[in-house]
């Protein structure tokens, strides 16, 4: 693939209307840009042209994925990724701020992620799938402990009084999900009676 950098304008006009050389690196780069450059590291975007005009060789993973909620336990950001049927989580180390490694949930028959809650050093992630399912992740191994399917289907929320999980769903009247955390089961869901998605769920202390 040539680098279509050289397409790219190379003069920019200043606050006085001015033109000035497109700068080829950011004296204001924020964390939010590291992470979606990451992000896009990860999506596998081959020759990224990033907004300064510089070419940048990015690794090349087969499925693209979207970055979803992000978590993190004070060490590592913790990045749910999903597209269709790929379903990630990434780990990024906050302090060298990379990469640090990537847990494909696809292969165990996960799509659809969209909540995430961590409880200790778990991390439970939710899902939009019909039904809905529940995937309890070891943050010290990396690796999957169980996952648990509910009686609801699209679950569109997720949030833990650190003893249960409280799990929303979008469906013809609300419902909420109630999961023991310690017996990993569902134990009741709630039919609110109105509306028809349980979105934002919060605990008020």
């Amino acid at each position: 693939m040539s680098d279509i950098s050289e397409y790219l304008p190379r003069k920019i006009r200043n606050t006085l209307g001015k033109k000035e050389d497109l700068p080829s690196s950011s004296t204001r780069s924020t964390a939010i840009s590291k992470l979606k450059r990451l992000l896009l590291m990860m999506e596998g975007t081959p020759n990224l042209i990033n907004f300064y005009g510089t070419s940048e060789s990015m690794k090349s993973i087969s499925s693209g994925v979207m970055p979803g909620v992000i978590k993190t336990d004070g060490e590592f950001l913790y990045i749910l990724a999903t597209y269709g049927t790929t379903a990630k989580i990434v780990k990024i180390d906050i302090d060298t701020f990379n990469i640090y490694s990537t847990l494909d949930l696809s292969t165990y028959g996960v799509s659809n992620l969209h909540g995430g809650e961590i409880v200790g050093r778990k991390l439970f992630i939710s899902t939009t799938t019909s039904p809905t399912q529940v995937v309890e992740i070891d943050l010290d191994s990396f690796t999957i402990n169980a996952v648990l399917t509910l009686t609801t289907n699209t679950g569109v929320s997720i949030t833990t009084d650190g003893t249960d999980l409280y799990i929303g769903h979008q469906t013809s009247f609300t419902k909420v999900t109630k999961v023991n955390i310690e017996t990993f089961t569902e134990t009741s869901v709630l039919d609110v009676g109105v509306g028809h998605a349980a979105l934002n769920l919060e605990i008020d202390d």
